[in-house]
């Protein structure tokens, strides 16, 4: 018995590649591969070739052309005219292989020797170069059994797994976030990064501004924290009578408008959060997040000196307080005429950085006032005579405070003040 492999071109043309005779012996598996590329035919049996030949014309002479006899061999659309264990001669069939034919495959490219080889011995199947499915799906697809390819599997499958929170495997629906999940998971990403670096956080997870003056680092926003360090709530109070009689820490918004900034009395931002600890000054609270505190009436002159020496003054001097314009804020002010002003031109405001905003202030008897007038905020120093230390900034005014040292102003400790906060 010998192997033979025929295309016929346009019915006047074709190629053979055969084998001699009984290169097949009866009750033998044998694995035979057929391919033709650069117009030559080669038959392979075993992974081993035995035969070749130059593809050639019945009539007329010349070779055929790979594309002639790739044209002949479309197995997906001329399924009729291809035949596997028999012979045409003269249109009619004949010769046919008496066998049994097993495992038969079709590439839509020459397979190297080695790749034929392989399919022989049973070895893996080399994909080099463009490797098209033509638009078939691939399926069953073992696990890998080389360990680094089953090490690599893991890895990817376990990296899937641990990102998602839900994937068993590739197949499961992934998990769709809502916007407000988005948002708490990058405020939550937030909170980390600012915690690892040091950044003032409250409890509430503000994240405040900050900038270094001197020697001292200062936040540059109002305090917004409604709990002192430890967790314990400072209460909101909006009554006008119920802020005028209190001895114990509380906020409001001004104006008990929610839009706009928190105010303060003094005894929260010292932390006297009951009745005992307004006398016992061992049980008072942390107002401020780990590392920061409330600053003193000392820190408030020695940023004000520190502004004055490095020339913040309006008119460059180096004496007197007149830092106004270059602490206060760019927006908010009510217009004034007198220059070195934060109401003059205040786009020109705000050189130093610090940005003090007019929010108004509450009084010890509850009211509101001098909102996009004037900007206060506290110190942690007591006064006596039932007042407390803070500073004031006036659209209308040069200084911060006083011109002179030590420029800070007293309050009545039940006013409602913004709060600035200093790195310990």
């Amino acid at each position: 018995v010998a192997l033979m492999w025929a295309n016929s071109v346009n019915g006047n043309r074709y190629s053979r590649v055969e084998s001699s005779n009984n290169s097949i012996s009866n009750s033998e598996w044998i694995d035979v591969a057929i391919t033709f590329e650069n117009q030559q035919l080669k038959v392979y049996k075993n992974g081993a070739l035995i035969n070749s030949t130059m593809s050639y014309t019945q009539q007329g002479g010349g070779f055929i052309s790979d594309s002639q006899v790739e044209g002949s061999c479309n197995f997906a659309q001329d399924a009729g005219s291809n035949k596997i264990g028999m012979r045409l001669t003269g249109g009619n069939p004949g010769n046919y292989f008496e066998g049994v034919i097993d495992d038969f495959g079709i590439w839509n490219r020459a397979l190297t020797l080695e790749e034929i080889a392989n399919l022989f011995s049973g070895a893996d199947i080399l994909l080099n170069g463009t490797v098209s499915a033509e638009n078939n799906q691939i399926k069953n697809v073992a696990d890998p059994t080389v360990a680094q390819d089953v090490a690599t599997k893991n890895y990817v499958d376990s990296n899937v797994n641990s990102f998602s929170g839900s994937y068993n495997d590739l197949t499961d629906t992934p998990t769709i976030y809502t916007q407000a999940q988005v948002d708490a998971l990058i405020s939550n990403l937030q909170n980390q990064i600012a915690i690892l670096r040091g950044d003032p956080i409250d409890n509430e997870g503000n994240i405040y501004t900050f900038k270094t003056f001197g020697t001292q680092t200062w936040t540059t926003e109002p305090a917004a924290m409604e709990t002192y360090r430890d967790g314990t709530v400072i209460p909101q109070v909006d009554s006008a009578s119920d802020w005028a009689n209190l001895t114990t820490g509380a906020w409001c918004y001004y104006g008990n408008d929610s839009s706009k900034v928190k105010l303060y009395n003094w005894y929260a931002v010292v932390g006297i959060h009951d009745e005992a600890s307004l006398t016992d000054v061992s049980l008072r609270k942390e107002f401020a997040p780990e590392g920061w505190h409330v600053p003193s009436k000392d820190e408030l002159i020695t940023l004000i000196d520190y502004f004055i020496s490095s020339g913040y003054n309006y008119d460059s001097t180096t004496s007197f307080n007149k830092i106004a314009k270059a602490v206060a804020s760019k927006t908010g002010w009510i217009t004034s005429t007198v220059d070195g002003t934060p109401g003059n031109n205040s786009e020109n405001n705000n050189s130093t950085g610090f940005n003090l905003h007019p929010h108004g202030y509450r009084t010890n008897t509850g009211g509101f006032g001098l909102s996009s007038q004037a900007g206060y905020f506290w110190t942690v120093d007591d006064a006596g005579g039932g007042n407390s230390v803070g500073t004031l900034l006036a659209y209308n005014s040069v200084s911060l405070g006083y011109a002179n040292s030590p420029y800070t102003v007293t309050y009545s400790k039940p006013f409602g003040l913004s709060v600035r906060l200093v790195k310990d």
